[in-house]
């Protein structure tokens, strides 16, 4: 089958969209389908994927082929994409209710919609205006042919890390660290917030008993054989056991609410509870549910579905992909305007700032020149005291 995968970037970041675009491209390719990606920002990581032989290209028109099945990520590359090949159904693969680029595009040649956690589902129902048991749900999943080495854990933990790509604030990496400190851990800091992004994750977690993680990461560090505890800017979740991996499953292992508050002597108390035992069944069961080869497994499925119901159904009534289009960009226009006035706004305050900057200068010359003209007085003044001049 010929494909064209989509995602706004390929650049520097490695995050969750970048990972699993590539990895799926390479796996697609490999099972013979016919594979290109469109990214309309380009750098390291689609460099690594052109070496590979999957092409990466800056416009739709250019993947040398008219894909029979687009997969969607990020909505502006994927209404992109569907006004390249007007005859070409699409599913719309959504990673995330947080991000503006994941919201998904209503257009009626996106015949399927899916999630990576049960917790979208509601959501994509209400956004994209179809019953949410239409809505599919692929879970998170790691590729365990880059993922193979398991780690055998000690009876108490000797080195942490907080790992991946989600902001978490100063203020709870300093309680981690104190936590950790607390407990005699070691812990260390990876991602692209800390500025050491690694593009090889699965060389480095095997070397960590206990990983503070969310999202794709999370799964990573299970997959290794790590213990885990859920941790971003909403708090620090307890440690994943057997019985309570379905439930961050359904989340994609992020963080609930504010139920879990980053405390020191909570988490102190939950990495007590660590067990090598326990963590090596998560493991086993993480490695055996959540396999990138059963997600490419569904996703085939449902790319043969979709062109198979798109050639039966009848040609689409143009006006309705011309209004699709139309509420889609005006759904761009507040975003655009929004940005728009948001960066005014930063200009005034950097208009402001220098202003104050420029005021503060002035004081202080006008400071240096009295001090300057004080102590060529001084010792005049000095020697009037001295001979006790009137």
């Amino acid at each position: 089958m010929k494909l064209l995968l989509t995602n706004d970037e390929l650049h520097e970041v490695r995050g969750g969209t970048q990972v699993f675009i590539s990895d799926l491209a390479v796996a697609l390719q490999e099972r013979g389908h016919t594979v290109a990606v469109y990214a309309w920002l380009r750098g390291s990581v689609s460099a690594a994927l052109d070496a590979r032989g999957v092409p990466v290209v800056e416009s739709p028109a250019a993947c040398g082929f008219v894909p029979e099945v687009i997969h969607g990520q990020h909505h502006l590359a994927t209404m992109t994409a569907l006004c390249a090949f007007p005859t070409t159904p699409a599913i719309y693969y959504c990673h995330g209710y947080g991000p503006w680029q994941e919201r998904p595009p209503r257009h009626p040649r996106i015949l399927k919609y899916v999630g990576m956690a049960e917790a979208m589902r509601l959501w994509l129902a209400i956004e994209t205006g179809r019953p949410a048991g239409e809505i599919g749900i692929f879970s998170n999943s790691v590729h365990l042919g880059r993922f193979h080495k398991v780690r055998e854990l000690c009876q108490r933990p000797r080195r942490a890390l907080l790992y991946g790509n989600a902001f978490i604030p100063a203020s709870h990496v300093s309680r981690l660290q104190q936590t950790c400190d607390r407990a005699g851990i070691r812990l260390d800091k990876l991602g692209a917030p800390f500025g050491n992004a690694v593009t090889a994750p699965e060389e480095v977690l095997p070397e960590y008993d206990l990983v503070f993680a969310i999202g794709r990461s999370a799964l990573e560090a299970m997959a290794c054989g790590c213990a885990v505890m859920p941790c971003s800017v909403r708090g620090c979740g307890p440690l994943i056991e057997p019985n309570s991996l379905e439930f961050w499953s359904r989340r994609n292992f992020t963080v609930p609410g504010d139920i879990f508050p980053m405390e020191v002597k909570r988490v102190e108390k939950e990495i007590r509870r660590f067990d090598p035992g326990i963590a090596a069944e998560v493991t086993r069961r993480v490695r055996a549910l959540h396999s990138f080869d059963g997600t490419c497994g569904q996703l085939e499925a449902l790319y043969a579905e979709v062109h198979a119901t798109w050639s039966t159904t009848p040609t689409k009534d143009p006006s309705s992909e011309s209004s699709a289009l139309s509420a889609y960009l005006a759904t761009l226009g507040p975003l655009i305007k929004g940005a728009d006035h948001r960066l005014s706004q930063a200009r005034e305050q950097a208009r402001t700032s220098r202003g104050r900057v420029a005021k503060l200068k002035q004081r202080l010359e006008e400071e240096k020149r009295r001090w300057k003209q004080l102590t060529e007085r001084m010792p005049s003044l000095l020697r009037r005291w001295l001979i006790r001049e009137p």
